[in-house]
């Protein structure tokens, strides 16, 4: 969602008079809020404590999943018209990139594997946890292919419900490099700074600030609304001929070939609303041999 999001924000931004502004934050969020600047005529410099490769959304899944998990279903109306608007614009963005020499996006093809019918079982299914829109089938509909049901046998897969779908996939690596040689390129400075209230925004000196510190914000600002949901990501080797990923409804283990790696994201109890990012290495381990056995099982 960050270009559309970044739109939003400078939207707001270009009805003051400065053309100086800061940025808090160097994510995918901060960085193409910067960039969106600078192209709407704005001097922008970045204040972060950790700038790509190091922020938090270098450790990202890195596929394009714009409704997973941004609100519960039962507060979604309001805020549903400008989703809309923000993944459409995001959308057209990440189709520009397609066909760069750097291939910072890419078309992926994911078979989805479960036990139970579809409609039956619940991929986000974490206990306490909420509901939430499906707002990619329901708002933007025909932006990317259907999803294809394969007939028991038609797959290689020996689950007897599997779904291919065509994802947007992100390689981190080189999208944060494109992202951060365009906003330097632009004229664009990155300082280091770490903020711990919300009077640390006026040190700053600029007088227009765009906060963009993501889950950060919720200690920095108090917003207790803001609710975490801890994912863990390991990486195997690349394997370049490897042109698919897998969702595993069952056991909530994803599997995603990008060019650093093959991504592997689990799921667990305990993992929403917990607060911290501690990684779990035997969490991985078992991820990975439930990989090795779905890769065991596929018919010849």
């Amino acid at each position: 969602m960050s270009w559309g999001a970044a739109a939003e924000a400078v939207k707001l931004a270009r009805q003051t008079d400065t053309r100086q502004l800061a940025v808090v934050g160097c994510g995918a969020i901060g960085i193409t809020t910067a960039i969106e600047a600078q192209q709407a005529g704005f001097e922008v410099t970045i204040y972060a404590k950790a700038q790509l490769p190091q922020a938090n959304s270098a450790f990202a899944t890195g596929v394009w999943s714009p409704d997973s998990r941004i609100v519960a279903k039962a507060h979604g109306d309001a805020l549903a018209p400008r989703w809309q608007q923000m993944a459409r614009i995001s959308f057209a963005r990440y189709q520009a990139l397609l066909g760069h020499s750097a291939k910072p996006v890419e078309w992926l093809p994911v078979y989805n594997l479960s036990s139970l019918p579809f409609d039956k079982a619940n991929r986000h299914a974490l206990p306490g946890e909420p509901d939430y829109p499906h707002w990619e089938a329901q708002l933007l509909n025909g932006l990317r292919p259907a999803d294809q049901p394969l007939a028991p046998g038609a797959s290689p897969f020996r689950q007897p419900h599997v779904r291919r779908e065509q994802l947007l996939m992100f390689n981190l690596s080189q999208y944060g490099d494109w992202l951060l040689a365009r906003f330097r390129a632009a004229g664009g400075r990155l300082l280091a700074a770490e903020l711990s209230c919300e009077q640390d925004f006026a040190r700053l000196g600029s007088q227009l600030v765009i906060n963009c510190t993501g889950f950060g914000a919720k200690a920095l600002l108090g917003d207790d609304a803001l609710l975490p949901v801890r994912g863990q990501t390991c990486r195997l080797p690349p394997q370049l001929a490897v042109c698919y990923g897998i969702r595993d409804w069952d056991s909530g283990v994803s599997a995603y070939p990008r060019r650093d790696g093959v991504l592997v994201q689990t799921q667990a109890q305990g993992d929403f609303g917990a607060q911290h990012a501690t990684v779990d290495l035997e969490e991985s381990r078992q991820a990975v041999t439930q990989l090795a056995a779905l890769m065991a099982g596929m018919r010849a």
